[in-house]
């Protein structure tokens, strides 16, 4: 019992190593860029997103941009919780990108393995950080990218799993072992 609790620490603390580095690594590819102007597509979503969000326009009617709302509503949240200056935005879409990183981590994680999953965190977090492809900016990829990568996730997990039951309150599972931990959801957590 206490061994297993001595390499789960282990695990989770070679874990939480690799999540920092990830982090770190995504700051300071961003950093230098977080007061770099907002370019053409980031001035047009943030206008739209404040007018659309204040009540001084329609979408699509009095301001009209070839986007969907997700982006409006990504840049009205990061109004509403960081602020509207240049750098707000920017700490938005990093965050965004962050959450993001926490999926593809997952997903490669339950599809090939711990060290699969540390490099694809990695590998995700160079691209999307990128100035070469403008990972600095708060363009509508980065934040598309995160319910991508959920859904990404959760059909990977459907496949391996099939899809989620009710939520189990101990007792037993259908093949009758028993299960002490509650509120696991059958077929996504075996007890």
């Amino acid at each position: 019992m206490r061994r297993q609790a001595i390499e789960r620490v282990r695990a989770w603390g070679g874990a939480a190593g690799w999540g920092l580095l990830v982090v770190a690594v995504g700051l300071v590819l961003r950093w230098p860029f977080f007061g770099v102007p907002l370019n053409a597509d980031e001035g047009g979503y943030a206008y739209v997103a404040q007018r659309w969000l204040d009540g001084r326009g329609e979408l699509y009617g009095d301001l009209w941009i070839s986007r969907p709302q997700g982006i409006f509503l990504a840049y009205g949240l990061i109004f509403r919780t960081l602020g509207t200056s240049v750098e707000a935005i920017h700490a938005g879409a990093w965050i965004a990108g962050l959450v993001t990183t926490i999926f593809v981590w997952l997903f490669a994680r339950d599809w090939m393995g711990r060290r699969a999953a540390i490099a694809a965190a990695l590998v995700f977090t160079l691209v999307n950080g990128s100035p070469y492809l403008e990972g600095y900016t708060a363009n509508a990829e980065v934040f598309m990218a995160l319910p991508a990568a959920v859904g990404a996730w959760l059909l990977l997990r459907w496949a391996f799993f099939g899809p989620p039951g009710p939520p189990i309150r101990g007792g037993e599972h259908e093949g009758g072992e028993r299960c002490s931990r509650s509120g696991y959801w059958r077929h996504w957590r075996r007890c």
